[in-house]
């Protein structure tokens, strides 16, 4: 019996790529790099902010990229972003509707999103009183594919694996849950193409957020 429900942020509770996009190109065109499109910018999301910079960087300079370089880019983009980031950035249809339904739950956000990016989304679009844990990639020592969120929730509420369900929208997310034991749900509505998510086998794939209740029921 499912106990605690744990959210992808990016893709799954939020879309929030316009804004991500916005700030990334702004960073990059201050360094004179060149812009990524809207499509490379989803691809790029799901592994935290230093990989999504380097792959954007990429776009204009081969590998191995400037440490320096990155950096300095890393610390405009997060200027930017701070500043932006709910300008287009909307919850996914029927996400508040649904959260209202899951209350029974204990409900928690696990990204690999920075926490105070997390925090502040979440607070603007006015949900965030609905997660007992809203962790990102810099909360603890690990972040996604690691398992290391899922086992710190699990222990926080002393729950098993088998009692908790993972939502998200890309790869990252359904091997963090496989090798923490817990089923996972894949939507396919993210960032991600449902075929590639299908090769990952998770337990259960939906087509809008609102369908989760279908398989909580």
């Amino acid at each position: 019996m499912i106990k605690s429900i744990l959210f992808d942020l990016d893709g799954t509770l939020v879309d929030s790529a316009e804004d991500i996009l916005y700030a990334i190109n702004f960073a990059l065109a201050n360094y004179n790099l060149k812009a990524i499109s809207y499509d490379q910018c989803k691809a790029y999301l799901g592994d935290g902010i230093e990989d999504l910079l380097r792959r954007a960087i990429a776009n204009t300079i081969d590998e191995p990229i400037d440490a320096q370089l990155l950096s300095n880019v890393m610390a405009n983009y997060k200027e930017t972003y701070a500043n932006h980031l709910a300008d287009r950035t909307h919850l996914y249809p029927g996400v508040q509707e649904t959260l209202d339904k899951l209350q029974g739950y204990e409900l928690a956000v696990i990204s690999n999103k920075s926490h105070r990016f997390c925090v502040n989304i979440l607070g603007k679009l006015g949900v965030s009183n609905y997660f007992r844990f809203i962790i990102g990639g810099d909360s603890l020592p690990f972040r996604k594919p690691d398992p290391g969120q899922i086992v710190y929730v699990r222990q926080q509420l002393n729950l098993r694996s088998s009692e908790i369900l993972l939502v998200g929208d890309s790869e990252n997310d359904i091997l963090a849950g496989h090798a923490g034991g817990v089923p996972v749900v894949a939507v396919k509505y993210g960032y991600r193409n449902s075929e590639v998510l299908s090769r990952y086998q998770p337990e259960y794939m939906i087509d809008c957020f609102p369908e989760l209740l279908k398989i909580l029921a």
